[in-house]
C-alpha cells in the first residue's frame, strides 16, 4: 500500500484550497470528503488542499516558511496520531489561525488525510482489522483507500473511504489505531543528529538494553590512572580520618572524573543504528569484548579488524562519498572506548573533529539509510526527512540523492517503500525525474500554503522563482559540461532523457544530476564561452562540445580545436562531437543536420502541425491541406528536419518568406506529442525511433565525457607528481637519507594509482625503484651522497620530465658483481648496490 496524496484542511499553515488547480490526483472519480463540515455549518465549499505523491520519492519544494515542514507533520499524524520530535499529539492547537470558520469558541478541529492505493487483498485485510461487514470490501483490481481525521467531539476520530465511496466509515479511536497496523510504517532520517567521534562500549550494551551496563560510566584513561594512583597511596588504620591535603587532593580528582567522562549512553541511537542494524553485531559479541583484559589485545584487534571489513562491504562508503574513492570509515578500541576515524587518499588518520560537520552529517544520513533498508516493514514504510540540505554542501547533497536511489531501487531495496523529503536547495532535486517535483509556496493573505499544480510542465522556472536561485550557465555550474548551440538543444536533449528515462533503465542515459548542458546564444558564441570560463592559464573543467553537422558547426570545431596566430587550442578535437557522429549522416532519407535530428521526421512533422494550429489558426484553416500534405510527404527531412519545417512555414504560414520560426515552441509540442504517442501502439515504432537515437547520442556524450575526465586526470595527476617532486629535491640539493626517498617514491607511486590505467608505465618503473632502495636497504646503505645521489636525481628528473612514462632505465642485477654487496659495506654506485 502507497500513499497517493495528502488532504489538508485548516491545518498549520494549510488554509484551503483557493486556487481552483486541475485534477492534481490521477483516478480522482470524485471527492466525498470535501462534503465533511464541522457540526453547525452548513452549505459552502471548503475544499482540501491535495498534494499529489510519487510511488518512489516526492521532493517538497519551497522556500523557508513556505510549509513543508508542515506537510511532512501531517503524514507522521495520520499514520501515527504522534507528532514530530517535541510536537505534541493531533489535536485542535494545529488548527490554522485563518481558518475561515474560527470564531470564539475552540470547536473547530483541523482535517488531514492521506489517500492510498492499495490491492484489493490489503482493503480487505484493513476491512477485517476493523471487524466491518463484509458489504464494506472491495473487489476488482487495486483499490484508492483514504483515511480522513476528522474527529466531530464525539466518538468519531476518523472517516475511512473505499474506492472514493460517498459512504464512510467513522472510525473510533480504537478502530483508528486497528487501521493504522494496517497502513505504511513511519521511518525518519533525522536531518538534525550527527554521529559522535567515539563512544564507550558501556554505553553501546546500555543501548542494545543491556542492563547491567545501564548507567555505567567510562573515564578517560588519564583522569581514572590518576585516581588509581590516589588510591594506592592510601595507607593508613581503618576508620582514620583522611588528612586535609588528601581531602583536597580527593576532591579535586572527583571533579576531574567529572569533566573526563566518556560518551554516557544518552542519545547514541546512532550509533546502535549501526552496529546492531546496519553491520549486525549482537549482544553477546559487544559483551565479550567488554569483559576481554588488555593482555587478550591481540584477540580483540581480531575482533575489531572483522568489524571494519563488514564496515567497508555493508556501507560501501567510497562509491557515495564520491570526492575521495578512498575514502573509509573504521573504527579503532582502546581501554572499553570505541573511536570512529577516517581515511582518506593521502593515507592520514582522521578523527570527526578534524573533518568537516558535513561530512559527520553525511554519515548520519547513511546510516540511518542502512538501518531503514536492513529493517522493511510487512506492510510498507514511508520515510520521511526534513530538510537534509542544512548541513552538506553541494556535492554532499548530489551524493545523499544517490543514498536516496538506494531506498527505492527496485534491486536494493522493497517495492512498497517511498520516500518523502523537503528540501530548498536546488541540488536536491533530482532532473532526471522532474515528476518527483511537488512545488508549494505561500499564498497571499488568508490563502497560507498553496500546492502549485503540474509545476512540471513548466519545468523548473516556479521552483527558480519560488527558491530564489539565479544561476548563469558557465562551465563552472557543474564538474561535467557538455556545450551547446543553444537552449532549444538543451531543452530537447534534457526533455528526451526525462521522457524515456526511468529508475531501471537510468544507467543508460546521462545523469542530468552530474551532467550540466551549458547553451551558447549560437554556435560562434561556443568559443567565447569556453574562453569566459578559463582564469589565466587553468583548464576548463571537464567538458564536451556537441555542434550541428552544418557549415556554422564546422568552422567553430575548427576554431576551438586548433591554434593559429594568437589564438590558442581551446579543447582536444576529440571532445567536440557533431550530432552526425552520434546517429550518423543518413537514417532511411532523413539528413542529420541539426540537434532536432534525434526527432524522427513523422515526430517533428506532427509537432509542427501542432504548433501551427495552435499559435496560426487563420493560417492552418486556409492552407490546413497545403500544409498536412507537405509534412506528410516523403521528402520532409531529407536536409534535416529543421530546414524542411522552414519551408513548410515559409510556403504555408508567413507571408514574408524570410521570416524564421519559433524552434523551441515545435519542440514543446514535439515532447507534448512524444508524450501521448507512447501510449498509442500504432505509433511504437516512431517511439522506439527517437528513443534508440537518444540512446546513441548519450552513449556517445558518455564515452566522450569519460575521455575527457581521463584527461583532467592525467592533467591533475602530471600536476601532482611535478609538485611532489619539486618539493622533494628542494629539501634533498645535495643527498639524501635512503629512507626519505623510500617514502618519496612510494608517495609518488599513490599519487600515480589515482591516474589510472594510463599511469602503468611510471607505476612499473617506480616499483622498480623501490625495489632497488629495498636493496639499499639491506645493505644498511643509510645515505645517498655525491655521484650516487647525482644519478638518483637523474631518475627523479625524468619523473618529473614525463610523469606518465618517465625515461628512466634501471641497471639489472646482472650487470654488477654479486660479491660488491657482500661483507662490511663501503659507499658504492647505485649500479653496485642495485645489483644486490
Amino acid at each position: 500500500m502507497k500513499i497517493k496524496s495528502v488532504l489538508l484542511r485548516w491545518y498549520k499553515s494549510f488554509n484551503v484550497n483557493y486556487v481552483q488547480y486541475a485534477d492534481p490526483v490521477a483516478g480522482v472519480s470524485s471527492r466525498p470528503w470535501n462534503n465533511v463540515r464541522p457540526k453547525g455549518v452548513t452549505g459552502g465549499d471548503y475544499p482540501f488542499i491535495e498534494i499529489p505523491v510519487e510511488g518512489d520519492i516526492t521532493t517538497i519544494v519551497g522556500a523557508n516558511e513556505s510549509g513543508k515542514s508542515h506537510l511532512i507533520s501531517a503524514i507522521i499524524k495520520v499514520l501515527t496520531g504522534k507528532g514530530p520530535n517535541s510536537e505534541g499529539d493531533f489535536s485542535r492547537t494545529d488548527l490554522c489561525h485563518y481558518a475561515s470558520l474560527r470564531g470564539k469558541n475552540a470547536d473547530l478541529w483541523p482535517n488531514i488525510g492521506l489517500r492510498f492505493e492499495g490491492t484489493v487483498e490489503e482493503a480487505n485485510a484493513l476491512v477485517a482489522a476493523l471487524k466491518c461487514s463484509d458489504t464494506a470490501r472491495t473487489s476488482g483490481g487495486s483499490c484508492f483507500i483514504t483515511l480522513l481525521l476528522a474527529p466531530d467531539g464525539d466518538a468519531r476520530q476518523a472517516l475511512l473511504y473505499l474506492n472514493d465511496g460517498v459512504s464512510p466509515i467513522s472510525l473510533n479511536a480504537q478502530e483508528l489505531s486497528s487501521a493504522r497496523k494496517q497502513l505504511p510504517v513511519v521511518k525518519f532520517i533525522d536531518s538534525q543528529v550527527a554521529i559522535a567521534d567515539q563512544v564507550s562500549l558501556a554505553a553501546l550494551l546500555a543501548a542494545f538494553g543491556d542492563a547491567d551496563y545501564t548507567g555505567k560510566v567510562i573515564y578517560e584513561h588519564g583522569a581514572a590512572q590518576q585516581a588509581a594512583q590516589f588510591v594506592d597511596r592510601m595507607a593508613m588504620p581503618q576508620n582514620h580520618p583522611l588528612p586535609p591535603d588528601q581531602w583536597k587532593e580527593l576532591n579535586a580528582i572527583r571533579g576531574q572524573l567529572g569533566k573526563e567522562q566518556v560518551c554516557h549512553g544518552k542519545g547514541l541511537g546512532l550509533e546502535l543504528l549501526l552496529f546492531r542494524d546496519v553491520l549486525g553485531i549482537t549482544t553477546e559479541t559487544l559483551r565479550h569484548v567488554a569483559e576481554l583484559k588488555e593482555k587478550d589485545r591481540g584477540y580483540t584487534e581480531g575482533i575489531i579488524a572483522q568489524w571494519n571489513l563488514e564496515i567497508d562491504r555493508a556501507l560501501n562508503l567510497s562509491h557515495y562519498w564520491q570526492q575521495d574513492q578512498a575514502f573509509t570509515l573504521r573504527v579503532c578500541y582502546k581501554q572499553g572506548v570505541l573511536y570512529f576515524e577516517i581515511t582518506d587518499k593521502t593515507d592520514s588518520l582522521y578523527t570527526f573533529r578534524e573533518r568537516s560537520s558535513g561530512l559527520r552529517y553525511f554519515l548520519s544520513y547513511y546510516i540511518q539509510a542502512k538501518a531503514i533498508a536492513a529493517s522493511p516493514s510487512a506492510t510498507g514504510s514511508v520515510i520521511l526527512m526534513d530538510e537534509p540540505d542544512s548541513f552538506l554542501s553541494i556535492m554532499g547533497q548530489r551524493n545523499l540523492l544517490a543514498i536516496f536511489e538506494s531506498l527505492v531501487s527496485p534491486t536494493a531495496a522493497r517495492h512498497d517503500t517511498q520516500l518523502v523529503y523537503t528540501t530548498h536547495s536546488p541540488f536536491l532535486i533530482n532532473r532526471n525525474f522532474p515528476r518527483r517535483l511537488q512545488l508549494v509556496r505561500k499564498g497571499d493573505a488568508e490563502e497560507g500554503t498553496q500546492y502549485i499544480d503540474k509545476s512540471r510542465i513548466r519545468r523548473y522556472e516556479p521552483v527558480r522563482s519560488a527558491l530564489g536561485v539565479e544561476c548563469a550557465h558557465t562551465l563552472f555550474m557543474g564538474a561535467t559540461n557538455v556545450l551547446l548551440e543553444g537552449p532549444t538543444d538543451q531543452y530537447l536533449i534534457g526533455e528526451l532523457i526525462r521522457e524515456f528515462v526511468t529508475p531501471d533503465n537510468a544507467g543508460q542515459f546521462l545523469d542530468l544530476n552530474d551532467v550540466v548542458f551549458a547553451p551558447a546564444d549560437s554556435a560562434s558564441a561556443i568559443e567565447k564561452l569556453i574562453a569566459a570560463s578559463q582564469w589565466g592559464d587553468e583548464p576548463i573543467p571537464t567538458a564536451v562540445v556537441l555542434v550541428d553537422d552544418d557549415q556554422a558547426g564546422h568552422e567553430v570545431k575548427e576554431r576551438i580545436t586548433t591554434a593559429t596566430g594568437n589564438r590558442k587550442k581551446l579543447v582536444e578535437p576529440e571532445s567536440v562531437v557533431l550530432i552526425s557522429d552520434a546517429v550518423g549522416r543518413s537514417i532511411d532519407g532523413q539528413q542529420m543536420v541539426t540537434t532536432e535530428d534525434i526527432l524522427p521526421p513523422r515526430l517533428y512533422a506532427r509537432a509542427v502541425e501542432r504548433y501551427i494550429r495552435r499559435w496560426y489558426p487563420d493560417a492552418f484553416e486556409k492552407k490546413g491541406q497545403n500544409i498536412h500534405k507537405a509534412l506528410l510527404a516523403a521528402e520532409f527531412g531529407k536536409d534535416g528536419v529543421v530546414q524542411s519545417a522552414k519551408k513548410v512555414f515559409s510556403e504555408c504560414v508567413f507571408e514574408t518568406p524570410d521570416r524564421c520560426f519559433d524552434k523551441l515552441g515545435v519542440l514543446q509540442e514535439a515532447v507534448a506529442e512524444l508524450g501521448d504517442m507512447r501510449g498509442d501502439k500504432n505509433s511504437s515504432d516512431i517511439v522506439a525511433a527517437a528513443k534508440d537515437r537518444v540512446l546513441k547520442l548519450c552513449e556517445l556524450l558518455k564515452r566522450k565525457i569519460a575521455q575527457s575526465e581521463r584527461a583532467e586526470r592525467q592533467r591533475s595527476g602530471k600536476a601532482a607528481i611535478r609538485r611532489i617532486i619539486s618539493d622533494f629535491v628542494v629539501t634533498h640539493q645535495e643527498s639524501s637519507y635512503v629512507f626519505d626517498l623510500q617514502l618519496f617514491l612510494e608517495r609518488l607511486q599513490k599519487e600515480a594509482k589515482f591516474i589510472g590505467q594510463d599511469a602503468s608505465p611510471v607505476d612499473t618503473k617506480l616499483s622498480a625503484m623501490l625495489e632497488r632502495v629495498g636493496s639499499l636497504r639491506a645493505v644498511k646503505q643509510e645515505r645517498l651522497v655525491g655521484a650516487d645521489w647525482q644519478q638518483w636525481r637523474g631518475y627523479i628528473e625524468a619523473t618529473r620530465q614525463n610523469p606518465l612514462d618517465p625515461a628512466v632505465a634501471l641497471p639489472s642485477p646482472a650487470d654488477v658483481p654479486a660479491e660488491s654487496v657482500v661483507g662490511k659495506y663501503v659507499p658504492q654506485t647505485p649500479q653496485e648496490v642495485v645489483a644486490g
